[in-house]
């Protein structure tokens, strides 16, 4: 018994640490200027920042090139300053702004999960004779779901940043000037003379979302013990 109390308090407890993992990787990723980079390849005659070699993030993007028209110039991708404020002239708004929401609702989401789950589990373990015989293996498998749910919510907001990216290149919308769409108004080889690629934001967010599928599944290994440590 004093194995399984050790083994069961073990799993709970890197479960828990890696919680805290995927909230510090998430807020790094959802804070990060760097989840796309547009890679300008060919010297233009500049009339627009879309012609500079540029990073985005989830909420603006920014020219890299220190020289220049354009240097170091952030251009915001939300709110009433950007070209996503008009549902009516812009179709990408929704997905520019959804990827955002869902990841800060799942960090709060988690983060209230990892407060309670943590105060339930202490409280079992410092009384278990307190708690019913299996309060300790329903608790842990109750909060295994819970984290699987939100780490598909996590998930669904990185399949809708990549669907942003091909509406982005394929709907057209000419006043949408961040959009590639939109470029050829601007110059018509810029679009096949850009190539992009994803940024560190976006393979941290996949390390959050790793970090958070392997957390529900320790709470779900703890919650295959026969019962609370006694």
């Amino acid at each position: 018994m004093k194995t399984l109390h050790s083994f069961w308090i073990g799993l709970n407890s890197v479960a828990w640490i890696l919680t805290v993992v995927f909230i510090i990787l998430s807020l790094l990723a959802l804070a990060s200027p760097e989840w796309l980079i547009f890679h300008v390849g060919c010297q233009l005659q500049v009339k627009s920042y879309v012609q500079e070699t540029r990073k985005r993030g989830l909420w603006k993007e920014c020219v890299i090139e220190e020289t220049g028209q354009f240097a170091n110039q952030c251009y915001p991708l939300l709110g009433p300053h950007s070209d996503s404020n008009e549902a009516g002239t812009n179709p990408f708004w929704v997905f520019r702004a959804a990827v955002p929401a869902l990841q800060m609702v799942v960090i709060k989401a988690v983060l209230g999960t990892a407060m309670a789950v943590a105060t339930i589990l202490v409280l079992i373990w410092r009384n278990p004779f307190d708690w019913k015989l299996r309060a300790g293996q329903y608790t842990t498998v109750a909060v295994s779901g819970i984290l699987w749910f939100f780490g598909f919510i996590y998930y669904i907001s990185l399949v809708l940043m990549i669907h942003l990216l091909v509406m982005e290149n394929y709907v057209p919308s000419e006043n949408v000037v961040s959009a590639p769409s939109a470029w050829s108004k601007i110059s018509p080889d810029l679009h096949e003379k850009t190539r992009v690629t994803y940024g560190y934001g976006f393979f941290v967010a996949i390390l959050a979302w790793v970090s958070l599928n392997i957390t529900s599944a320790l709470f779900l290994a703890a919650g295959s013990l026969v019962q609370p440590p006694r």
